[in-house]
């Protein structure tokens, strides 16, 4: 009986040891916010604390999930929010805030910690018109923006997109709130006019790759536009840079959004600006643009040669073009049930086209890009090695740039550039194009890698990746 009292008494203090453990970890449970009924992944080092009974989240979050824009003093240490006609002016460590000029009282002051500017949640997202609830048991902050008008479906439109010098200038039909921001890899800065559709004008523009031509600059290696999302409709005009530059962001007469250069262009630099004024944002890490786009976009896969063109021939007999669709196979595989991307083979078995008829197929189907995969070879130079990326028009520069990126990151080899050549199946697509050349057959030991299954499958996803991270649904 003695021993049966102490497996009981043994029992009751396991139980007990694991309440108090599982308590234990429900308490170090991170906190997590849901913005309009989605949990928020919070990635890249960002952190939601309470301080002081208050939620408190990266600037970072209210700009990439909540979309409003944000500058930054260094000198004041002060913080600007906007959304629309609104603005809310805040400064680390202060707990009195102005809200479109008027004096407002914070429970919690914002926060600079380990150069993260931090925010009270309820504060920004209630004076912006947001509903803001807190579930103390799960640790959750719940955020719910209103219900949009129902006239909010109605659209205006940009009529035309100039650059004069190092000003763009977008004339657009109606009042709009634009969302500016960067990128890098390459240098970008993106504006995106949510509410607008492009004007017939426009439209038949874009099928020419939606570029607009430029004079020779050494700031601005290009502009283009296309309508990135149809819910809410939104164009999207991008300034391919050079290099990373300063910039405002203005209104010029009749509803024109105006972003120009400012000061000089420093390479390796990021440095947005909000509307009118240019600061410096805040230090925390630029972030992307979400994946908005609800229509997806069409990609034309060309797996070089094929049938009874071989193309290179390695250093062990291998064929191009048996490494060129096994590629080209994993890319339509790894997106056939994608949300964003729907691709299109010019070829999917051993079959011989026609080089004209490769990127013509693609304009047929009036597709956002084109992508020929190859592999390289040199005669009598064994030791030849790398990886490089071919574009035909300066229209389509910064998309090769972005998906020599993952090419490299995919493959591992020596980087031979980006690179521009007059190659007919890229000059003859109508859209943004990329001639990849994945490695050199003629070298033994690329040859060898790109026959494995794990390299073809590495290439496929940086593909993949490269193609999601022009889109803007990285």
């Amino acid at each position: 009986m003695r021993v049966v009292w102490k497996q009981l008494g043994l029992l009751m203090l396991l139980t007990v040891m694991v309440a108090v453990f599982a308590g234990a970890v429900q308490a170090a449970a991170e906190p997590s916010i849901i913005v309009d009924g989605k949990k928020l992944d919070l990635t890249g080092g960002a952190r939601v604390e309470i301080v002081d009974g208050n939620v408190i989240i990266p600037i970072r979050i209210v700009t990439e999930n909540l979309g409003f824009q944000v500058g930054w003093d260094a000198q004041t240490r002060g913080i600007s929010i906007t959304e629309g006609s609104r603005t809310i002016n805040l400064t680390v460590g202060s707990k009195t805030a102005l809200v479109d000029g008027v004096e407002k009282t914070l429970l919690a002051a914002p926060v600079l910690k380990n150069g993260v500017t931090g925010v009270p949640l309820r504060f920004v997202s209630e004076q912006m018109g947001m509903d803001v609830d807190w579930n103390d048991a799960t640790k959750t902050a719940s955020v719910n923006r209103p219900a949009p008008p129902a006239g909010d479906s109605v659209t205006v439109t940009v009529d035309d997109i100039s650059l004069n010098g190092r000003q763009l200038k977008i004339a657009v039909g109606g009042k709009v709130e634009p969302k500016v921001f960067t990128m890098s890899g390459p240098e970008r800065i993106v504006i995106d006019l949510p509410g607008t559709s492009l004007s017939r004008a426009l439209e038949d523009r874009s099928s020419q790759k939606g570029v607009v031509s430029i004079a020779n600059s050494s700031e601005i290696a290009g502009v283009r536009y296309a309508l990135f999302s149809n819910s809410p409709s939104t164009v999207r005009v991008v300034m391919d840079l050079n290099s990373a530059a300063p910039y405002t962001v203005t209104r010029g007469s009749a509803n024109e959004v105006l972003v120009e250069l400012t000061g000089e262009p420093t390479p390796g630099t990021d440095i947005p600006g909000t509307p009118g004024t240019g600061p410096q944002l805040p230090p925390v890490t630029q972030p992307e643009p979400p994946p908005v786009a609800s229509g997806k976009k069409l990609i034309v896969i060309d797996a070089g040669h094929g049938g009874s063109d071989a193309g290179a021939v390695g250093a062990t007999g291998k064929r191009e073009k048996d490494v060129n669709l096994a590629i080209a196979l994993k890319v339509q595989a790894l997106l056939v049930n994608d949300p964003h991307l729907e691709v299109i083979l010019t070829r999917d078995d051993d079959t011989f086209i026609e080089l004209g008829n490769r990127g013509t197929k693609a304009n047929e189907v009036k597709a956002d890009a084109f992508v020929s995969i190859h592999a390289n070879s040199v005669k009598n130079a064994p030791s030849a090695n790398g990886s490089e990326s071919y574009y035909y028009e300066e229209a389509s520069k910064s998309f090769t740039q972005i998906m020599h990126k993952h090419l490299l990151e995919a493959t591992g080899f020596r980087d031979r550039g980006v690179k521009q050549a007059n190659f007919k199946v890229i000059r003859d697509a109508n859209m943004v194009s990329v001639l990849l050349e994945t490695g050199f057959l003629s070298n033994a030991a690329e040859e060898a890698k790109l026959f494995t299954d794990d390299m073809q499958q590495r290439i496929a996803q940086g593909i993949v990746d490269g193609l999601k991270e022009y889109f803007g649904f990285a």
